[in-house]
């Protein structure tokens, strides 16, 4: 736990270039060998980290689909705020390494999209869905504006930014 604390609070000041392990090691007051068994390269346990923020996010089941759309993805873009910097790193190493990008997608990406879809689905069982609406095409847009703005920094990432979306979205 120290660990993972140690690494949530380094995200807060350093990005994802500038953590090593022997700084989350020392940070975190054990040795660098303390890590290595745990989690071996440094991805892995960033990743650690920000599923953790990832896990405060809720599953809103209010029965009106825009409000639980807007609760969700605002949540969505308050946790992609504070982890930004560990975000973009962790693509990168996704980019680069096919074991560690299927992680990445199978406990990170997936598990968003999941419940996204979920929503959607919800919504579409109790007919606030607009006939026609895909809801992968739907998943698609409102996380691929997510991450343009997380890679490509042209936006803040705040609640106004979350509430455009959903106001975009013609459900």
């Amino acid at each position: 736990m120290a660990i993972l604390n140690s690494v949530t609070t380094m995200l807060k000041d350093l990005d994802y270039g500038t953590l090593s392990m022997e700084g989350i090691a020392a940070h975190a007051g054990v040795g660098k060998q303390t890590l290595y068994p745990w989690r071996p390269r440094k991805g892995a346990l960033i990743m650690d980290a920000v599923l953790r923020i990832a896990a405060e996010i809720p599953d809103p089941d209010t029965g009106d689909v825009k409000r639980d759309l807007l609760i969700y993805f605002t949540a969505s873009v308050e946790a992609s705020r504070r982890s930004a910097p560990a975000l973009r790193g962790l693509m990168v190493e996704a980019q680069l390494d096919a074991s560690f990008s299927e992680h990445f997608r199978k406990h990170f990406i997936e598990v968003r999209r999941r419940t996204l879809l979920k929503l959607l689905e919800r919504a579409r069982k109790s007919g606030q869905l607009r006939k026609g609406i895909v809801p992968e095409r739907t998943a698609d847009l409102v996380f691929g504006a997510l991450w343009y703005r997380v890679l490509v920094r042209n936006g803040p990432l705040d609640r106004p930014f979350a509430q455009s979306m959903i106001d975009h979205l013609d459900l």
